[in-house]
């Protein structure tokens, strides 16, 4: 029973630091915002007023009472306001890793371009399930290495910004990008649901709208 609480206790933690993690920037400084404000509220309830004097009472009938204390009932609450600042500043710092990764892949790009997703149904001739994601053949024509750095920066500003907000149909969480061969650009998952995931969208964007008829195909050209 207990080894079963302890194995469900594990479960939710790790699946609430993979949550943390897929946070985007603006959502860490709302959560770092919400904790400083929660430690203000704990902080105001804290009372140096209520600080008196309490002997250490000792367990053990051998050994002595020890010496006078100060003790105030309320300084819990400056502990619990030293837990949420404490939270806020992982969350601040999360935010800022984030945003300068951001700056980072987009440091070639203007800012106008950063929340713009590449204009991909032109410039790719084939498209390729693979276990990981998709397979992305770019046309002789186009520029691979420019279109996986654009691609880079979309994704750097989805993750710092939210993936609700640039409109790019083909990123989901927990994706990566990479130059798999010069003319090829793989987009993988993180988890085979994150794979799937690419896949379908590669196929609603290079494909259209999937009809009951149809069946996912492991090779598509749009």
């Amino acid at each position: 029973m207990v080894r079963t609480a302890l194995v469900c206790l594990l479960f939710v933690t790790a699946c609430s630091h993979r949550g943390e993690r897929e946070l985007t920037a603006l959502e860490h400084r709302v959560k770092a915002a919400e904790h400083e404000a929660r430690a203000e509220r704990e902080q105001r309830q804290y009372d140096p007023t209520q600080s008196r004097q309490a002997m250490t009472r000792s367990p053990f009938v051998d050994l002595p009472d020890g010496p006078f204390r100060d003790y105030n009932p309320t300084s819990t609450h400056l502990a619990r306001a030293d837990r949420e600042l404490r939270a806020a500043a992982e969350h601040s710092k999360a935010a800022a890793k984030l945003e300068a990764f951001e700056d980072a892949a987009c440091q070639q790009l203007p800012s106008r371009v950063r929340a713009a997703c590449p204009l991909l149904a032109s410039q790719v001739a084939h498209v390729q399930d693979i276990k990981k994601g998709v397979l992305l053949t770019i046309k002789p024509e186009a520029d691979a290495q420019q279109i996986e750095q654009r691609l880079q920066c979309h994704l750097a500003f989805a993750r710092a910004n939210g993936f609700d907000k640039p409109s790019c149909p083909l990123f989901v969480k927990g994706m990566r990008i990479r130059l798999a061969q010069p003319k090829v650009i793989a987009l993988e998952g993180s988890s085979a649901e994150v794979a799937r995931a690419l896949q379908a969208q590669a196929r609603r964007v290079f494909q259209g709208p999937e009809t009951p008829e149809q069946q996912p195909v492991s090779s598509l050209s749009p």
